[in-house]
C-alpha cells in the first residue's frame, strides 16, 4: 500500500517542520518547501529520524517572489504525480513596509498571494485524487482585521500588526471561497488558528523592539510547536476531519471566524483581486 503524500510549505522550522514530523509519524511521505537549501536538507534529516526515508524531497520557494513560486510549482508538477494533502503553512510578519518586485506589500504577498498562486498551480495534481485536502494556516489575529480591497496590496499607512491580521483574514476568505469553487471536486479546504506559538516568526523581519515584544509575549503566552502543529495535523490526517469543508478550526474543534470573513462580497472581491494581481484564472 502506497503512503499518502503531504506537501508542506515553509517547513524548515517551527510549526511547519513539526507538522511534517508528526505526519511522517503517521506514515505520510513528506515533501517540503523552504527558502534555503541547507535548512531544507536539515529539516529532511529531522523528518527521516522519525521514519526512515519519510522525507522525500524539498523545493526552494520564496513566497515573496512570484517568479520563485512559479519555478517551485513547475518543479513540483514535474516531480510529483500525487499529493494527498497540501498544507499552506509558509508565512511572515514584517516590521516595516516592504514591497515585492511586483510592487505588492510583502506581508500580503507572502501570507495570501503566495498560497493563492501556489495552490492554483497544484490543483491539477490535487484534482486527480479521490479525496485530497488543502489546509491553510491562518490566525485568530484575523478577528481584529478589516480588509479594504483598494488598499490591501499597497497600504498608504502601514502597521505591522494590522498588516499581519489583514493577511490572516485573507487566508480565511480565500479558504471559504476556494471551498465553494471546489464543491463536488473531491477536495476539502479548511483553515486554522495554531495558537500563539513559541516560534521566531515575530523576530525574522521585524525591528529590535518589535522582535523583543514578540519574544516576551510568545514566551509567556505561547504554546509549544507540538501544540501549534496539532490543528494542521488533525485537518491533514484525521478521519473525522474528512467531514469538514470550508471551516475554521482552533486545535481540532471548529470555531466561528469573524463576521467579516463570511462576507460573500468581500470573498469575491479578494478572489478577483488575486486574479488581477497574479494573472491566474485557469483551473477554476
Amino acid at each position: 500500500m502506497n503512503s499518502k503524500v503531504a506537501l508542506i510549505t515553509g517547513a524548515t522550522s517551527g510549526i511547519g517542520l513539526q507538522t511534517a514530523v508528526d505526519l511522517a509519524r503517521l506514515s505520510f511521505d513528506i515533501y517540503i518547501t523552504g527558502r534555503d537549501s541547507k535548512r531544507a536538507e536539515s529539516a529532511l534529516e529531522q523528518i527521516n529520524q522519525v521514519r526512515s526515508d519519510a522525507g522525500k524531497g524539498y523545493f526552494i520557494a520564496d513566497f515573496a517572489s512570484r517568479k520563485s513560486i512559479e519555478q517551485a510549482t513547475q518543479n513540483i508538477n514535474d516531480s510529483i504525480s500525487h499529493i494527498d494533502v497540501l498544507v499552506n503553512n509558509a508565512g511572515a510578519a514584517f516590521g516595516k513596509k516592504e514591497m515585492t518586485e511586483e510592487g505588492i506589500e510583502k506581508t500580503f504577498a507572502v501570507n495570501h498571494l503566495g498560497p493563492f498562486i501556489f495552490t492554483h498551480a497544484l490543483l491539477p495534481i490535487l484534482l486527480t485524487n479521490a479525496k485530497a485536502r488543502i489546509v491553510n494556516v491562518a490566525s485568530a489575529a484575523h478577528y481584529a482585521a478589516n480588509l479594504r480591497i483598494d488598499d490591501v496590496s499597497n497600504p498608504v499607512r502601514y502597521h505591522p500588526l494590522k498588516a499581519y491580521a489583514t493577511s490572516k483574514l485573507a487566508n480565511i476568505l480565500f479558504t471559504y471561497k476556494l471551498s465553494q469553487k471546489l464543491q463536488g471536486r473531491n477536495i476539502s479546504v479548511n483553515c486554522l488558528h495554531p495558537g500563539v506559538v513559541k516560534t521566531r516568526i515575530g523576530n525574522k523581519h521585524t525591528g529590535i523592539l518589535s522582535g523583543l515584544a514578540w519574544s516576551v509575549f510568545a514566551n509567556f503566552k505561547g504554546v509549544s510547536v507540538e501544540q501549534g502543529a496539532s490543528a494542521s495535523v488533525f485537518l491533514a490526517s484525521s478521519k473525522r476531519a474528512v467531514e469538514y469543508n470550508g471551516m475554521y478550526f482552533h486545535r481540532s474543534e471548529p470555531r466561528k471566524s469573524s463576521a467579516l470573513s463570511y462576507n460573500a462580497d468581500l470573498q469575491n472581491a479578494l478572489w478577483h483581486l488575486g486574479e488581477d494581481l497574479t494573472d491566474i484564472k485557469q483551473y477554476l
